[in-house]
């Protein structure tokens, strides 16, 4: 099993070698995404002899891709911790990458596997979309739109061959692609649980964005609620579906003679003499203007 392990990699390596010398494969072992890519990064004019990442941003450039995308970072960071804790001790980076292409986050704890992300620049602030660094399990994933993994020599560029990667989109609330996460390691720790990991990964990003996203709507509308009950004059009652009444602002004491403390909490019933026949109305759909409302005391 080993043996065919690096015997079918040791012969990805001879058809890349035969598609940089002569843009052909003379076996059919390279996947169909793997040899578009190639051929996307042939007519880019991408250097297949390429050690390591080229455009690297830091300081205050990489603080405001990372700002801006601090909803993410936020979303992905206890997934990346879980994935770390599944997958660092066999020698795997936990790396985010964002809507650019840029890289946000790396987990890691396996030194040999570190030292080998700073000798290729696999680093924050660098970008690994495939116009910049030919193909990969995160740019190419960028492209294609869904998972993928890429290992060893079916990485177009050189310096990239001792590396398996295992990319997968993730997408907002709104279905548009905003990064990537990605499982990365020594090309001969390749794993084929990790494509599957980092499908499931991505989709619990999704599901911690969606959930952000529902927490932030809900909180908007309390406060233009509150905004809209506290400065308008008029008596404004707000009632949960129950009938009892859950916001109330302070011109609806002096028109109903309760207190605001009174008032929280108490069913409508006991307020409103005639509140059924209102309920009728609104159910309806009916407008209500120049109604009598008996108010109980």
């Amino acid at each position: 099993m080993q043996e065919n392990f690096y015997g079918v990699h040791e012969e990805v390596w001879h058809q890349w070698n035969d598609f940089q010398n002569t843009m052909t494969i003379s076996k059919n072992i390279i996947r169909p995404e793997i040899l578009k890519s190639w051929e996307r990064c042939k007519i880019t004019g991408i250097d297949p002899y390429q050690k390591q990442g080229q455009e690297i941003i830091d300081g205050a450039a990489l603080k405001e891709v990372k700002e801006k995308q601090e909803e993410l970072i936020q979303a992905a960071r206890p997934v990346m911790e879980k994935l770390l804790s599944l997958c660092g001790e066999y020698g795997f980076l936990a790396v985010l990458v964002g809507e650019d292409g840029y890289i946000l986050e790396t987990l890691g704890n396996h030194q040999e596997t570190i030292d080998m992300a700073r000798r290729t620049n696999f680093i924050p602030g660098a970008c690994w979309r495939e116009d910049k660094v030919g193909t990969n399990g995160i740019g190419t994933a960028m492209v294609i739109g869904q998972a993928l993994e890429v290992t060893g020599a079916e990485h177009f560029c050189c310096g990239l061959h001792s590396w398996t990667c295992a990319g997968s989109p993730i997408f907002s609330p709104e279905g548009k692609p905003i990064g990537v996460i990605d499982l990365s390691g020594p090309w001969y720790r390749e794993n084929k649980q990790a494509l599957a990991t980092v499908v499931f990964a991505a989709i619990a990003i999704e599901n911690n964005l969606k959930q952000s996203k529902s927490l932030k709507e809900t909180l908007t509308y309390r406060q233009l609620t509150e905004y809209f009950l506290e400065n308008n004059t008029d008596p404004l009652l707000v009632m949960d579906k129950t009938g009892r009444l859950i916001k109330v602002n302070y011109a609806s004491e002096k028109v109903l003679g309760w207190e605001m403390e009174e008032l929280v909490g108490r069913r409508a019933d006991e307020i409103f003499g005639n509140l059924q026949e209102i309920l009728s109305l609104i159910e309806a759909r009916q407008s209500i203007k120049g109604k009598e409302i008996i108010v109980l005391k």
